[in-house]
């Protein structure tokens, strides 16, 4: 049961500010998740909320897909949801997938979900932070999935975005995009989430 790896590229880049709408939020978008442990059973006890639409169930309509994204029958192997859970994303390769936009704040740095890829092992997972720029464009943060053969959870993945929340609290809205890379591969992912302590 081991941590699928990550690894975090070194710059963003800004995506046309006719995007930016894409990412709005209302008003009482923040704190009003409910946290978990979904985690603890590898070692990490801080409490989570999921993305919206995260455990691809009844409220997975709200995520963008494209390229053969799909809803599948199947879950994570640990149910760390809910152990009557059934469905997950598939992810082949040329497929993209965006969640929902969500609440974030300077107390919101990382975010984990499982993740594997039953195709090629030189395929690797992308997964692109959106926020808001100062401009009101669109950023993206890139970061990188190692991959895996069997359901895995990824290494807390550190989201620098949330810098941008810099008053006390101040909030912010990310999206993320999930798209593999290389050729033939067969991701899967399930139950993403969002460490909204991280005081660790």
């Amino acid at each position: 049961m081991t941590a699928v790896a990550s690894t975090i590229a070194l710059g963003a880049l800004a995506a046309p500010a006719a995007q930016a709408d894409a990412l709005s939020l209302g008003a009482d978008s923040c704190g009003t998740e409910a946290a978990t442990q979904p985690f603890s059973q590898w070692g990490d006890t801080s409490d989570y909320i999921p993305v919206p639409g995260g455990s691809f169930e009844s409220d997975a309509d709200a995520w963008s897909l494209s390229g053969g994204a799909a809803v599948v029958d199947g879950n994570e192997s640990f149910y760390v949801n809910s152990d009557t859970d059934s469905r997950s994303l598939s992810l082949p390769t040329g497929s993209s997938a965006t969640s929902p936009p969500m609440c974030t704040s300077i107390h919101r740095p990382t975010f984990r979900f499982f993740a594997r890829n039953t195709g090629s092992r030189w395929s690797n997972l992308r997964v692109d932070v959106l926020y808001p720029g100062p401009l009101g464009n669109i950023r993206l943060l890139h970061l990188g999935l190692l991959s895996s053969s069997s359901w895995s959870p990824s290494l807390p993945m550190p989201v620098v975005a949330n810098l941008l929340s810099v008053l006390p609290g101040a909030s912010t809205s990310l999206a993320f995009r999930f798209t593999p890379t290389g050729s033939a591969g067969e991701w899967s992912i399930d139950d993403v989430y969002v460490d909204p302590a991280a005081r660790r």
